[in-house]
């Protein structure tokens, strides 16, 4: 029965913040791209297909690893989300 339980006190918040700011990117590139230039979300998952991964694999990390460990691996991706969005709109 042990095994039934989940410890809510390991969730983070962090796995949202950084879909949240693949998102924000997301429609940002998408409003403000020329009309000769339209990027679309088709566009989108061809160009950051790496990214995305990414994205989803934070499904997998670790909860028990302490919390500064965690926060620098979400604020990597991030950081890396903003370059990528950056290169591929050629700020």
């Amino acid at each position: 029965m042990d095994g039934l339980f989940f410890d809510f006190e390991a969730i983070r918040t962090e796995p949202r913040c950084s879909a949240q700011a693949f998102y924000d990117h997301c429609q940002k590139a998408i409003a403000d791209s020329p009309a000769e230039a339209k990027v679309t979300w088709a566009t989108i998952k061809v160009a950051q297909a790496s990214i995305i991964q990414k994205v989803v694999d934070t499904k997998f990390v670790e909860p028990k690893e302490s919390e500064e460990k965690i926060k620098a691996h979400y604020d990597e991706l991030v950081a890396e989300i903003e370059s990528s969005f950056a290169a591929m709109l050629d700020v």
